[in-house]
């Protein structure tokens, strides 16, 4: 019997496609008609999971990325906004 839920994991595993593996687990079914499929399902989740690991790291650093380059254009804001306010006084 084909589960149209691994197939479908599966492809969202081999794209990396963080939103489709996150719309499949909330779509787990409750039972497998076969042990191998209930064996496939649990390998999946795990590579899905690595794949969430990776894909929750790279969005850390482009945080961290983002927060110092607003520190920096804030500390050059706070430099210049006294010139530019007694250029217009």
């Amino acid at each position: 019997m084909n589960c149209p839920w691994l197939d479908q994991m599966l492809l969202a595993v081999a794209n990396e496609d963080v939103d489709k593996i996150v719309a499949l687990y909330g779509e787990l079914p409750e039972e497998f008609a076969t042990l191998e499929e209930l064996q496939q399902a649990r390998a999946l989740i795990e590579q899905a999971i690595e794949i969430l690991k990776k894909a929750r790291h790279t969005v850390l650093l482009q945080m961290e990325h983002l927060k110092k380059s607003r520190a920096y254009l804030m500390t050059q804001y706070n430099s210049r906004a006294p010139a530019l306010f007694n250029q217009l006084n």
